[in-house]
């Protein structure tokens, strides 16, 4: 989120993201993080830029939000999903 962008736009996307903030607990313990380590402001941006890319992944994946935080959560506990790629299944580093 850039300052080049439509001020209007940027405003009502900034405002998306305090409803969002109050919706996902996710978002909302990420937001505060923020918000102590940067300051009001910044900690807006920086969850706008977040549901941003959740957004865009779910566009792209074409699911809906429910379907997003499943696949977050089997991310999390290391499991496999349809469709995912596997990252870390290629040779091992040394």
């Amino acid at each position: 989120m850039t300052k080049e962008g439509n001020s209007l736009l940027r405003y009502l996307w900034t405002e998306a993201t305090l409803h969002a903030v109050r919706k996902d607990p996710e978002l909302k313990r990420f937001y505060r993080r923020k918000l102590i380590q940067k300051g009001m402001g910044k900690a807006r941006i920086a969850v706008a830029r977040k549901l941003g890319i959740r957004l865009w992944i779910m566009m792209r994946d074409q699911i809906d939000y429910e379907e997003f935080c499943r696949r977050g959560k089997l991310r999390q506990k290391g499991e496999a999903h349809a469709g995912m790629p596997d990252f870390n299944s290629g040779p091992a580093r040394q």
